[in-house]
């Protein structure tokens, strides 16, 4: 970093100047000089954390924070962190005063290597029979397993366990590949059952250590010196790399992800200019190194289309020229129908990325924007600073790299509403264009045929109800951000009540598209959080939950009063009237925060014109 900018951080003396500063860096540049002083001057400043990570290890991973903190703070996020005494991640689990317990993290990490947690397999793998090398494999996946079962009883953390590095050199040379199991087959096979064992595991996820050490280079990962030195196994060169892959994690466990990816045309998703070129002298497809690389390009953009990743186009063009490229040119792997919104005119690209929010009705903050051109990247990012925007320049060969480095796509995991939401919002467009031909809500509304189904919360929904906890922002009356651990909790106690709510019309399926989550006592209830996703707002449907809930708690007289609270965010504006329109009665509030209260003997159930229950809540 240059002097000036080291100046610039030194005079930094709140959170927001300092988040704002260190976000024009780009990180992967960052010296181990510079991830000490940023460090040092986030210490300094002292800002609210929003994570907090414990790191566990047989191996010294004392530096490991320190960059962890800077990359995540480089993307505007601080986070906190705890070091595990050496070897002793057993026992930080077990003894309730630890550091560990102390310290609440919302993630642990655990790192063990092979030469302490089984130095027979590290060193003297040939002397080993096959049995025994199974033998191995089994302890290992039950000691973890087992780990792993403590701190899920006894922490709220997610776990983040790190698989096992193959080592650089096989003991047996060339020839371990002929052998009856030989390093890469054992490895590969308990690498593989901890991927099984944890797979369906809604608070446990393992960590690739193999593969990023091996993405970055496993001869210069390991630093032999320092590790006979003071147990450091990782170089500091490749600590940056673990790092960010860390950071992917705690962005996709907090839900400070993004929704939709909005692409140029013209040298973005092909090369050249169509309105200059033509339709078929554009370059996309296979036959020469740039078409490739466009076509390389797209699959990668289909990668995210599969994740559920919302799709547009924002494009200074002629539309008819764009269409027929769509329609002639085969060899494109993304077709018109992919993208839930098509811009393509000669207006202001900002002016059309607003457009597009507001046709998929989401925040702008859940928007990348992608382009070649730096002037229109310049131009967004001006205008519309809470969009992501990223600019492709030089080589086309690295576009396809330059999407897959992206961490704002990440999940911890992808639902089936992720994989149907294409299909969603092209049902939708059907109902948008259903409802014209209506002369009044009501008779469109019955026209839809929806049926809601509402039913008890289970572990089989708990990673859709995590990603409503941490991704609605319109409709969600206190936006309160649950963990997995949480969300295990209100499932199995019974003073909690968490039903999810499912929702289907004859356009398709909209999966599950809200929740609520109750709070019982003996003669009151209290509802901690309504969530309902923005596409299944504007059908009445938010008040045939609540017709339900009044039913379930207040009309069979399991309660008394039923009381509610409404925090506003900069987001959740068309929640606020929710429960006054639904005939609660404030009790107490400000602007920031209103509390609500509705009695059995004030309760009335609301019109709600063509839905209809398909099964009965469970409570």
């Amino acid at each position: 970093m240059e002097s000036e900018f080291k100046k610039k951080l030194r005079s930094c003396e709140s959170s927001e100047a300092l988040s704002a500063l260190l976000q024009t860096i780009e990180p992967d540049t960052l010296t181990p000089r510079d991830i000490e002083f940023i460090h040092h001057v986030i210490e300094k400043v002292k800002p609210e954390r929003h994570y907090k990570v414990a790191y566990l290890a047989n191996h010294t991973i004392d530096a490991l924070p320190r960059y962890t903190n800077v990359w995540c703070a480089t993307q505007g996020y601080f986070v906190d962190a705890y070091i595990g005494a050496f070897n002793q991640f057993f026992q930080e689990i077990l003894d309730t005063e630890s550091g560990l317990h102390k310290s609440k993290p919302d993630m642990i990490f655990l790192s063990l290597l092979m030469r302490e947690l089984a130095p027979q397999v590290a060193n003297s793998f040939s002397t080993l029979s096959r049995d025994q090398r199974k033998l191995e494999i089994s302890r290992i996946v039950e000691q973890l397993t087992e780990w792993a079962e403590l701190a899920k009883t006894k922490t709220e953390a997610t776990l983040l366990l790190s698989n096992f590095a193959r080592p650089t050199h096989a003991q047996a040379g060339v020839a371990d590949m002929q052998l009856d199991m030989g390093e890469a087959e054992f490895y590969a096979e308990l690498n593989l059952s901890l991927l099984q064992t944890f797979r369906e595991d809604q608070r446990v996820y393992i960590f690739d250590t193999d593969h990023v050490l091996s993405r970055y280079g496993k001869n210069r990962s390991y630093d032999a010196k320092m590790y006979h030195l003071a147990k450091i196994e990782w170089d500091e060169a490749v600590l940056p790399q673990i790092a960010s892959e860390i950071w992917r994690y705690i962005r996709a466990a907090t839900g400070n992800t993004r929704k939709c990816l909005v692409l140029d045309l013209d040298n973005t998703m092909w090369g050249g200019i169509v309105g200059e070129d033509g339709v078929h002298g554009i370059k996309i497809g296979h036959g020469d190194a740039q078409s490739e690389a466009y076509l390389e390009f797209q699959h990668t953009v289909r990668f995210l289309l599969e994740r559920g990743v919302i799709l547009a186009i924002c494009s200074k063009n002629n539309a008819e020229d764009v269409d027929e490229v769509f329609a002639e040119r085969g060899e494109m792997v993304l077709k018109k129908d992919d993208f839930s919104s098509v811009k393509v005119n000669w207006d202001y690209k900002y002016l059309n990325i607003q457009e597009i929010a507001n046709e998929i009705n989401i925040g702008l903050d859940s928007i990348v924007f992608v382009d070649d051109n730096p002037v229109e990247c310049s131009l967004v990012t001006e205008a519309l600073p809470e969009v992501k925007t990223v600019h492709l320049s030089g080589d086309p060969s690295q576009f396809a790299n330059t999407l897959m480095q992206l961490t704002e796509f990440e999940k911890l995991f992808i639902t089936s509403e992720d994989k149907a939401k294409r299909a969603q919002y092209q049902q939708n467009e059907k109902r948008q264009q259903q409802k014209q031909s209506f002369g009044n809500i009501d008779e469109y509304l019955q026209s839809l045929g929806t049926k809601v189904h509402i039913e008890k919360a289970s572990e089989k929904n708990i990673a859709r109800i995590h990603q409503l906890f941490t991704k609605t922002n319109q409709f969600n009356v206190t936006t309160k951000r649950y963990t997995l651990s949480d969300i295990e909790t209100f499932i199995k106690e019974n003073n909690w009540s968490l039903n999810v709510v499912q929702v289907q019309d004859n356009y398709g399926d909209l999966g599950i598209v809200g929740l609520y989550l109750i709070e019982t006592t003996r003669s009151m209830a209290r509802i901690d959080s309504f969530v309902l996703s923005c596409r299944a707002l504007g059908r009445g449907i938010e008040t045939f939950i609540m017709n339900n809930i009044k039913q379930s708690f207040l009309r069979n007289g399991a309660c008394s009063t039923l009381q509610s609270q409404f925090i506003q965010t900069a987001k959740n504006k068309p929640a606020a009237p929710y429960f006054t329109a639904q005939g609660f009665v404030k009790t107490e509030g400000d602007e920031q925060q209103q509390h609500y209260e509705l009695t059995s003997d004030q309760n009335q159930l609301l019109a709600c014109p063509g839905i209809e229950m398909q099964i009965q809540e469970e409570k």
